[in-house]
Formats: C-alpha cells, structure tokens, sequence
C-alpha cells in the first residue's frame, strides 16, 4: 500500500468504527481479529450467554470484552457496572473450567477518549489483579491490527482506496461529482467564522496519517485551482470554501470536544468521502479536501509570532 491507501483505510475504518452500535459492533470487531488471527482468535457464540468472553485469543489466552453502547449518553456509573461485570464475568468463566484470566481487553467505540472516572475504574481493576494484564482498546489500537491485514482483506471489508498513481491521473469530471454533492450538503446558517491561516498540519494536532494523506492531495491542487477558475463567473469556489467553513465552524464549537481527526472524518463525510466510493471520486474528495486545507478555509491557523 502507498500513502493514499492508507490514508483511505484509515479513514473508512474509522467511520465504521464511530457508526457501529452494540451486536453490529461487536461482530465487526471480531470479523476484523478473526482476519487479523486466523489461527488463534476463537468466536464465542452467543446463544444463552457468552460468559463475558465477546472473543478469545490462543496463545496469550487474552479475552476480550467489545462494549460500544447505542448512545454515547450512557451514564458513566452504567459504563462502570458495565466494565466490572465483564471482568468478573470472564474471570469466572475460565475460572470454572479450571483456567486463569490472564489478559483482559476492553474495546470501546467511544468517540474522543474515556472519562477519567473510567479510567480510573479500568485501573483499579488491574491494581486488584496483579497477575493480569488489563488494557483498553480505542480506535488508535484497533487501527495498529487494522494495517497488519492484507490488503485483499481490506479490500474486502472497506474497498478499494485509490493509489497515488491514481491521484495523479484524476480528471475534472471526477471534481464536477464532489463540488456537486457538496452543494447538496445542508450546512448551518449563520455560524462564527473564522478562516485559518497556512502552514498548520502540527499545529492542529491531527494524526501523521491524515497529515501524509492531506500532503499527497496537494498533488491535485492546480487541478482543483483550474476547475475553480473555470468556474469563476459562478463563484464557485468561494461557495464551496463557505461551505466548509460554516461545516468546520460548526465542529469546532460543538458542545462535544472533538478532536482534530474527528473533526478531519467529518469534513470527509461533508465531501462525500463515505458515500462517493469509486476510486476516482475517492481521488477527487482527498485532492479538494487538500486543496482547502491549504488554501486556509478550515482548521486553524498557528499564532502569529
């Protein structure tokens, strides 16, 4: 794989990731082990009860517990109960057969980090069980497994990703099909606007693989210059730019603090990154998600020294 398909992986992976609610969850995690262990990781079946064990690894005996609730509401002390209840249940049920737990994995779809109190809860639990290993799994450790696949796995489970071969060779017709799904994005009205400045990739905090994704698009940026320019007695341009920055205003002063890359995945789905899947509309997204990018119309500039 090249810069642009991992770049592309990442980021379908992590709109599954966020969009997947309870059993579904679950079932996709554990195709994603199954796949990234084909000789070690085991399925629980869940027919009168899985003994709190959502999936089992041979070799380390590690057990894992899968927990994405339907709403990111959910009371913390539920999420507390939640977590000891399936420790406690997994521990009795090797315990019962005369097995120890040893390794233990909460996987959670929670959007942007746990609360400190679950946290705390996580590490109490292996302050009490000095001889297991207790660890917590987001999306950041579910992605390491993630770009272990081989690619016809992830071909499989998120498509095919355009290459930069493919990015280069992007045409304007591909462009046309993003600005036009874009103009059908509602967006909000009147929000704070505040465009950004250049020279900003370390500054807003986002991830070295959106940064290396953002920088092969910039491969695309007199493209997308040419296209505009085409289109200058309609302004087009400039109420795409608009566009996004209503869209990024908007994120940035949600009342949930998102981060850069949430953030990141949201402007992508605005830009038909989960709905335009062809390779050469996939190219197009990236090249105009670039392209503003750098022509400062989202995310925020560095303080001027």
């Amino acid at each position: 794989m090249d810069r642009a398909q991992i770049g592309y992986y990442r980021l379908h992976a992590y709109n599954v990731y966020l969009e997947k609610k309870r059993t579904e969850f679950q079932n996709w995690f554990v195709d994603l082990m199954n796949r990234r262990y084909p000789k070690s990781f085991i399925k629980v079946r869940l027919t009168q009860g899985d003994g709190k064990l959502d999936g089992y690894r041979l070799g380390d005996s590690t057990v894992f517990a899968v927990y994405a609730p339907r709403e990111n509401t959910r009371k913390i002390s539920e999420t507390i109960k939640k977590i000891q209840s399936d420790f406690d249940g997994a521990k009795n049920t090797l315990s019962e057969d005369g097995l120890e737990l040893t390794k233990w994995i909460f996987v959670s779809n929670d959007q942007d980090g746990i609360p400190k109190e679950i946290t705390t809860q996580i590490a109490r639990i292996e302050n009490e069980h000095s001889n297991c290993v207790v660890e917590y799994w987001d999306f950041e450790a579910i992605w390491n497994e993630i770009k272990e696949l081989d690619e016809i796995h992830l071909i499989e489970l998120f498509g095919n990703a355009p290459s930069i071969t493919q990015i280069d060779s992007l045409q304007f017709q591909s462009l046309h099909a993003v600005i036009s799904f874009i103009q059908g994005q509602p967006v909000p009205l009147n929000p704070p606007l505040d465009p950004p400045d250049v020279n900003k990739l370390e500054y807003n905090s986002l991830s070295d693989v959106i940064m290396d994704y953002l920088r092969v698009g910039r491969r695309k940026e007199k493209l997308v210059d040419q296209y505009f320019d085409l289109n200058q007695k309609l302004n087009l341009g400039e109420k795409i730019a608009q566009a996004f920055r209503k869209k990024y205003a908007t994120l940035k002063n949600s009342k949930i603090d998102l981060s850069a890359d949430t953030i990141f995945q949201e402007l992508w789905n605005f830009a038909g990154g989960g709905q335009l899947k062809s390779l050469e509309n996939s190219a197009a997204v990236l090249a105009i998600l670039s392209y503003f990018f750098e022509s400062c119309d989202i995310f925020e500039n560095p303080p001027q020294s």
